[in-house]
Formats: structure tokens, sequence, C-alpha cells
């Protein structure tokens, strides 16, 4: 996990444990095609800000050897933040 996810906190749930990306990106993808109870708005946003900040400061661990673990969780990442950009705007369309 990158550090500044870790220094912000942003992992942190409300019982001050920490949470890791694939549960994160799990969660938000069951809740996304609803085969799990919507995840609490406040909860949705703080994700997305760890995944979106996950990405922007990701640094390699290993380079040679880490580097395919490293690519597909990134992949995993950017997946699950269009599929909650997507499932928000479709949101917004049912609003309208």
């Amino acid at each position: 996990m990158p550090a500044e996810v870790r220094k912000r906190g942003l992992l942190k749930n409300e019982n001050g444990n920490c949470e890791n990306l694939l549960q994160v990106c799990l969660d938000l993808h069951t809740s996304n095609t609803g085969s799990s109870d919507p995840l609490a708005e406040e909860v949705e946003k703080r994700y997305v800000e760890c995944l979106e900040v996950a990405l922007k400061f990701w640094e390699p661990t290993l380079p040679v050897l880490a580097s395919f673990f490293d690519d597909s969780v990134k992949t995993l990442v950017r997946a699950t933040l269009l599929e909650t950009y997507a499932a928000n705007m479709q949101k917004l369309r049912d609003v309208i």
C-alpha cells in the first residue's frame, strides 16, 4: 500500500482498523454490482479517495520481482474506480 494512503489514514475503518486495497476494491465492486448491500455514501467516498491516492502515489515494492503483482493490483484499482464512476453516473441518470 502506498505510504501516502497510510499517512492520510484513508484505510482506517470506523473501528480504527486498517483495511487493504484488495478488500476495498472487493467492497466497492460488490456494492456497485448489487451483490451486497450498498456502501454508505461516506464509506464509498473514502474508499474512492483511497484508491485515487493509491494510484497517484504508487511506488513499486521490488520492481523486478513484484512487477506482475503490482501491475495486477494497479489494474484492479483502476477497474474498480472506473466501475464506481460508471455506477455513480448511472445513479445520477436515474435521478434526472
